[in-house]
């Protein structure tokens, strides 16, 4: 079963930091961390980017799907063209950069547990993103969505000195979390290398 949430609608650039605010302000109400929290607004953003660059405008839906494991549903939808060569553009090959066609729709694929898209010339857009809430977190009921689109409707839009300092934040975490996975990374080089030396005396 999925409840609504919130819908956040796009309609320029000026629209994206606000729907980016507002996935923020979602992912915090249903529990999620500030890492997820992170991951959960950049994947809004660059798809309401997207949705404005290409197609003029778009709507992003929030909902809550309650079966077990409960999780966050994000709906980014426009009436555009369609994306031509859509298997192309998530096929990541190697050598691709930052800045290759499609790089924004493989790294919100990356940010999210599931990700899903239907497009055509037709009907436009249609992407579905998903993250699961962390099994510890109590369930989420009827009555906790009806007081998080209260709390939700209630907030009005942030100043851009505020949303600037939530955005460097989030940022912070971000380079923090990347820092450790360096560190576990080279960690494990040094292991394997130490394992190597060792190999390499028991064979001489």
């Amino acid at each position: 079963m999925s409840m609504p949430i919130v819908t956040a609608e796009v309609r320029s650039v000026r629209d994206v930091p606000l729907a980016r605010q507002r996935a923020s302000q979602v992912a915090h109400l249903l529990g999620f961390d500030m890492h997820d929290q992170t991951r959960i607004a950049t994947a809004v953003s660059e798809l309401a980017r997207n949705a404005v660059q290409h197609a003029g405008k778009g709507i992003v839906e929030f909902h809550l799907e309650t079966e077990v494991p409960q999780a966050l549903q994000i709906v980014v939808k426009d009436s555009g063209p369609g994306i031509e060569d859509l298997k192309g553009m998530l096929n990541i090959k190697r050598g691709m950069t930052t800045t290759a066609p499609g790089s924004s729709l493989r790294g919100v694929r990356r940010l999210m547990d599931e990700f899903a898209i239907e497009t055509s010339s037709e009907t436009g857009t249609r992407i579905t993103l998903t993250k699961f809430r962390p099994k510890a977190l109590p369930r989420v009921g009827p009555k906790e969505i009806g007081r998080i689109a209260e709390v939700l409707m209630q907030r009005v839009a942030e100043d851009p000195l505020s949303m600037m300092q939530q955005q460097n934040q989030e940022l912070l975490h971000t380079l923090d979390e990347l820092r450790a996975q360096q560190e576990e990374r080279a960690a494990h080089l040094r292991e394997i290398e130490i394992l190597n030396q060792r190999l390499r005396r028991a064979m001489t």
